[in-house]
């Protein structure tokens, strides 16, 4: 058990390895989490392709578009 604080100091650096900055964005000079761009990516993709649905008459087909 003597091992055990070197074994505790070991495997905390693989714990902390992804606290070396947080993942941002650089838009126009400002920076921006990376989760606020995925979601605004997403929110615009999912507009875009209810609308191409909706074009292709393709809506109805869909059960649940909320979901979907």
């Amino acid at each position: 058990m003597q091992n055990r604080p070197l074994l505790v100091a070991i495997s905390s650096i693989f714990f902390l390895c992804g606290c070396s900055r947080a993942p941002s964005v650089s838009v126009l000079g400002s920076f921006f989490p990376a989760w606020m761009i995925c979601c605004l990516v997403g929110i615009v993709l999912a507009v875009v392709s209810y609308a191409i649905f909706q074009r292709v008459q393709l809506h109805a087909a869909i059960p649940i578009p909320v979901i979907t």
